[in-house]
């Protein structure tokens, strides 16, 4: 589905369709596509912000896995920012011969066990989660390839909305629409404020998807992602 499309669902639930009546001006598939003043509760901007919110949401709960993502080494190196989409790093490998880096923890650097610099062979995230450390340092230049799991990259535009659809797999579109209706009935108006359809519309989302994670779940989830667990207790 496009954001057009979406947007149209969206309206059909929240029985917003404006107030026009007559010949749809040229060029467009619907009245309030053409005109949001004519009666419509909720602009158009409004309801593409809500699904721009509500696969953001989704991406909170089930992140896009994506393997496309690089990083090009500098010699001499070993800190590089890690894109600001990404929630984990799954997997690194080095370009050049296709070997995987195997994840360490910050703490492991201490026991001298690892050589200052060469070829990658390991790699950690910092405590901040911003940074992808490589150990050790290169001596030359090169590329890594990393598997992440990500929030989407761009937000839906409405300029774009007949031709742009959203990152998550068209299967997951109507758990889109569940979240996007939940902010809609939250918006604080007579004609629009309706708190039991809005819980209504976040329980279908919750039960599709599933809970969102606490902070320090997702901060474990980090730690552990591509690293084998040392005992069961780490989830405890």
């Amino acid at each position: 589905m496009t954001l057009l499309d979406l947007i149209a669902a969206l309206r059909l639930r929240l029985d917003d369709q404006g107030g026009a009546t007559g010949t749809i001006p040229t060029g467009y598939s619907y009245y309030w596509e053409a005109d949001d003043a004519a009666g419509c509760l909720w602009k158009n901007a409004e309801l593409t912000d809500a699904i721009n919110q509500a696969q953001v949401e989704f991406c909170m709960r089930n992140p896009i896995m994506d393997p496309t993502e690089t990083i090009t080494l500098v010699a001499g190196t070993a800190s590089y920012a890690t894109p600001t989409w990404a929630v984990t790093v799954e997997r690194v490998l080095l370009a050049a011969t296709g070997d995987a880096l195997q994840k360490i923890s910050h703490e492991d650097i201490d026991d001298g066990r690892y050589s200052l610099t060469g070829t990658p062979e390991f790699y950690y995230e910092d405590t901040n989660q911003a940074q992808l450390v490589v150990v050790p340092t290169p001596i030359a230049a090169g590329t890594l390839r990393l598997t992440i799991q990500r929030l989407p990259k761009v937000a839906l535009t409405w300029a774009l909305r007949a031709s742009a659809s959203p990152e998550i797999d068209a299967v997951n579109h109507p758990d889109l629409l569940d979240y996007a209706e939940y902010l809609c009935f939250l918006k604080r108006d007579a004609d629009t404020d309706n708190l039991t359809r809005a819980m209504l519309a976040l329980s279908r989302f919750d039960a599709r998807v599933g809970d969102r994670p606490s902070a320090k779940l997702w901060d474990f989830q980090r730690r552990v992602a591509n690293k084998r667990t040392r005992s069961r207790a780490q989830f405890m």
